[in-house]
């Protein structure tokens, strides 16, 4: 804490202090501002005629504040905005404000005002300044599949630790839907902080968050146009019923000490084609979600999983896994012998559930699995050479003639050799080169051989039943050749001086010598990956798989990132054989310092079909970012179009606070910023907007998330 005044007169004794004339005290990240000051350091007790705290990105003023204890201060006649200008553009004002720091704001008889003008009133509000989902949501609109329709979303906070959204929607078509959802995050009030010591000695610090965080989500309706499951055209207006569906999801982690968690996921719905037709974006995610407990422990010697998987929707087929323990000892060296040595033991409770069914497939299995490798290096060359072999048992077999035969067992071996070197050299040059800086060119080549090969496999898969990878083994016999190149240069990024990889490309070949044809060995796949990042602000990445039997791609992935000065493109291109061939566009441009550009496009060309396109315009409000436009997509579920237009207000502040009217796309973000070394991983079309115009010549315009002007 630190105070900085014209006049100051300081109780020693009594540890209090009165300050006058451009009083600025200092706690932490608060700073409280004001012509006078009256300070009990002792109690943490303050009091400010005419104060202003900032606690960005909040900002509030009072005719009187008065700071209770560290934990709780009070505002008489006072307003808290995001806007930082002194005569701010909008503000919640209120008679009386109790503000508790980092936590949340109480007031009463509470007015929103935009440019001094009354807008609307509340009796009671709380502000949660912890919580970035927003406080009110009212989002009306049309749509083919609800009619008319009105979403609301109110956010609350119960206390630091718990907040949530309660959900009351109309759907003309549908009817009447709610839902509440919380989140929590106990880490601070039932955290437990251990001290333990690091190789260095040095103490390390690890808090154990026994009572974890996670969200749980409920949601019900009366569906009057739900799809029948059981017909073979679900949506068909003649097969469309009334029925009540609904959701349960729990999501929990929890770190019960430094080497162990706990995770729960858990599903219940009431159809799968629920989260199509009312959550669409949690359905393209993960179409089936499971239910799972598993408790998973890491130590540098060993590791140790207890999966617990159920099924919780009849709908669904699943593997249960009631339960699966595995175990693995993690590459350690045999003594001084230069051996390592790896091992893994699972067993497993399996049980194989299909949809719709009563039929269950239950086996119980035992699998171990043994490696010793025998590293080494000679001249620029290192040798991995190593030997496996493993074991596993059945309780009983699946194929003619071994439904009946129990206490069935497989035994296999094999092995391989790792073969790795590198060379590099290194250019000393600097300067640029069609506008490619470059500190220092290092060019690194590693050229790679691996062999492996399965010799024995003492039982055939088709007479074992096939639940996962454990169950198939069979005799192999492979080649891959591959070579990496890389050519890295050093930059600034984020104001460090860092090597980043201004082109990174690899390619690997696959020759399988027990390829079972006609013609015996072949080569079989060619793997290639490339990344290119010649400047700061363009990125590009491809990855694509060629079968070489067949001569002909099986999958190929492009990604650009382009984010230079007013301009930011995201562009991603998937192919998957004979499957799809779809291509995603988000292109958005500032036009001038008040108005950006926005479209996005979604074609599936496989099916030469645009599955989402839409046409939008931002104005900046300073405080604000007003989005409106138009908005088409495909109803999966109907075989037909959505049309909505959609207005959108979004506090620059706190993004996900919005008023917003009709949907908004549904962007798949780009892999591109994890695989490319130096991108900006985290970089989104919403910090770009934040970021505002950049003027021509700005020269650090193009690739850094610029702070709100505001």
């Amino acid at each position: 804490m630190s105070l900085t005044c014209d006049r100051v007169e300081v109780i020693s004794d009594e540890k209090k202090a009165y300050a006058e004339g451009h009083v600025v005290l200092y706690r932490g990240q608060d700073v409280f501002r004001g012509d006078k000051v009256y300070y009990d350091f002792q109690n943490d007790i303050a009091s400010f005629p005419g104060g202003y705290i900032a606690d960005a990105p909040w900002y509030s003023t009072g005719e009187q504040i008065e700071q209770v204890s560290k934990d709780k201060i009070e505002v008489y006649n006072g307003s808290i905005t995001s806007c930082d200008l002194d005569r701010p553009h909008y503000a919640l004002t209120a008679k009386r404000m109790t503000i508790y720091p980092g936590d949340k704001v109480i007031a009463r008889n509470v007015v929103f005002r935009v440019l001094n003008r009354p807008i609307f009133w509340w009796p009671y509000y709380i502000l949660s300044l912890e919580n970035r989902e927003p406080p009110i949501e009212i989002n009306p609109g049309y749509s083919k599949r609800y009619g008319l329709y009105v979403m609301t979303t109110k956010g609350f906070g119960v206390n630091k630790y718990i907040s949530g959204k309660l959900h009351l929607d109309w759907m003309n078509k549908r009817g009447f839907g709610a839902g509440v959802e919380f989140q929590y995050d106990f880490q601070e009030f039932f955290g437990e902080t251990k001290n333990n010591l690091k190789a260095d000695g040095s103490d390390l610090e690890n808090k154990i968050n026994l009572f974890g965080r996670g969200d749980i989500k409920t949601y019900a309706i009366k569906d009057h146009h739900s799809p029948n499951p059981l017909a073979s055209d679900p949506y068909n207006e003649k097969n469309l019923m009334t029925e009540d569906r609904g959701r349960f999801s729990w999501r929990h982690l929890s770190q019960l000490d430094r080497h162990t968690s706990l995770r729960v996921h858990w599903n219940e719905l009431s159809d799968e084609f629920f989260l199509r037709d009312f959550f669409q974006r949690e359905y393209r995610e993960e179409v089936s979600p499971e239910s799972f407990i598993n408790i998973t422990r890491n130590t540098q010697r060993y590791g140790l999983l207890f999966d617990f998987v159920k099924r919780t929707n009849r709908f669904d087929s699943t593997l249960e896994k009631l339960p699966e323990i595995r175990f693995n000892w993690k590459t350690s060296e045999l003594g001084d012998t230069g051996l390592f040595y790896q091992n893994e033991e699972t067993f497993s409770v399996l049980n194989s559930k299909t949809s719709r069914s009563g039929v269950d497939t239950d086996v119980i299995r035992g699998h171990t699995s043994h490696q010793v490798n025998y590293p080494r290096r000679f001249f620029r060359f290192d040798f991995n050479p190593f030997l496996n072999w493993d074991g596993t048992y059945w309780t009983k077999g699946v194929s003619k003639g071994f439904e009946d035969r129990h206490h069935i067992v497989r035994r296999t071996w094999g092995g391989g050799n790792e073969v790795t070197t590198r060379f590099y050299r290194i250019y000393n040059v600097g300067g640029s080169f069609l506008g490619i800086k470059a500190d220092e060119i290092r060019h690194v080549v590693q050229p790679s051989f691996n062999y492996t090969f399965k010799r024995q496999v003492t039982l055939e898969d088709y007479k074992i039943l096939q639940l996962d990878s454990i169950d198939s083994r069979s005799i192999s016999d492979t080649f891959v050749f591959g070579i990496e190149n890389r050519i890295q240069t050093k930059r600034t990024v984020k104001g460090v001086k860092q090597r980043v990889d201004i082109v990174s490309a690899g390619t690997f070949f696959t020759y399988d010598m027990a390829y079972h044809s006609p013609g015996g060995a072949k080569w079989t796949t060619w793997n290639n990956n490339i990344q290119l990042r010649p400047y700061q602000w363009l990125t590009f990445e491809w990855n694509g798989n060629v079968d070489m039997i067949r001569d002909r791609f099986t999958t190929s992935n492009e990604d650009v990132l382009l984010n230079y000065r007013n301009l930011y493109v995201i562009f991603g291109h998937r192919y998957l054989q004979e499957s799809s061939s779809l291509v995603t566009m988000d292109l958005n441009y500032w036009l001038n310092e008040r108005w950006a550009l926005g479209y996005y496009w979604r074609h599936e060309f496989d099916e030469n079909q645009t599955q989402e396109f839409e046409l939008r315009l931002t104005r900046d409000l300073h405080d604000w970012l007003l989005d409106f436009g138009f908005n088409s997509k495909r109803n999966d579920s109907e075989d037909a179009r959505d049309y909505e237009a959609f207005i959108e207000l979004t506090l620059k502040a706190y993004p996900l606070r919005s008023l917003k009217s009709g949907s908004r796309r549904t962007i798949s973000r780009p892999r591109i910023g994890n695989t490319v070394s130096g991108s900006t991983s985290n970089y989104t079309v919403e910090q770009f907007l934040r970021g505002g115009y950049q003027p021509e010549g700005d020269a650090s315009a193009g690739y850094l998330i610029q702070p709100n002007k505001a």
